[in-house]
């Protein structure tokens, strides 16, 4: 359902080639970044590609960029696969770096750009008032088979706490593809093996980090 790049071992490559360069300015506002979201988990906004099927990683990137993170595209010419750049231009998917559009790159991206701020949560525990410890416009990824090496497929925003449309009461996301808008945290209700096969990857973005 989602693009997946498996590269186990590469993240580490990866990380250490891209704090080699100067970090894009971040001036981070959660509450903004899950406002957006709130707005557009229901459609698309016209402003950006759609990635039919497979568009929830642009959402994500949409939502950070809404609370203030800068796009950056100037290594190598605007290089689309470099975990250095992270944008989007225009309303084509063809013009969108794959930290902007694919989760796995993404995950890498904001590991350097947020200095750090990783998590994992392993079996995530399914039930009403269940807190994920995560904060408004933090980033979830999902590996639906545990494949602890970063697999992840899926990711998705955390917008605040609530009630869920299934009657869950506790954290909640927006996603896209499928969209849902005040999704209980660890999407147990759509993933009937949850309890057993998911291994969720917190990003925390530091509102205060320069």
């Amino acid at each position: 359902m989602h693009r997946t790049r498996y590269c186990c071992g590469v993240i580490l490559v990866a990380l250490v080639l891209a704090a080699l360069a100067p970090r894009a300015t971040l001036a981070y506002n959660p509450t903004a970044a899950a406002s957006y979201a709130d707005q557009w988990a229901a459609t698309s906004n016209p402003s950006y590609p759609v990635f039919t099927g497979d568009d929830c990683t642009n959402f994500v990137s949409q939502a950070l960029h809404a609370g203030g993170i800068s796009m950056v595209s100037s290594y190598v010419g605007g290089d689309r696969s470099t975990l250095k750049n992270w944008f989007v231009s225009g309303t084509s998917t063809d013009n969108a770096s794959f930290s902007w559009s694919i989760a796995f790159d993404q995950l890498q991206w904001l590991y350097w750009q947020t200095y750090g701020g990783l998590a994992r949560i392993y079996g995530p525990t399914q039930g009403s008032g269940s807190r994920s410890g995560v904060s408004v416009g933090d980033v979830l990824y999902f590996d639906w088979d545990d494949s602890n090496r970063y697999g992840v497929s899926h990711s998705v925003i955390q917008v605040g706490y609530g009630t869920d449309p299934n009657g869950w009461v506790g954290d909640l996301v927006d996603q896209h593809s499928v969209s849902r808008k005040h999704a209980f945290w660890n999407l147990g209700d759509y993933n009937a093996n949850n309890q057993a096969t998911t291994m969720i990857t917190r990003i925390h973005i530091d509102p205060n980090t320069p």
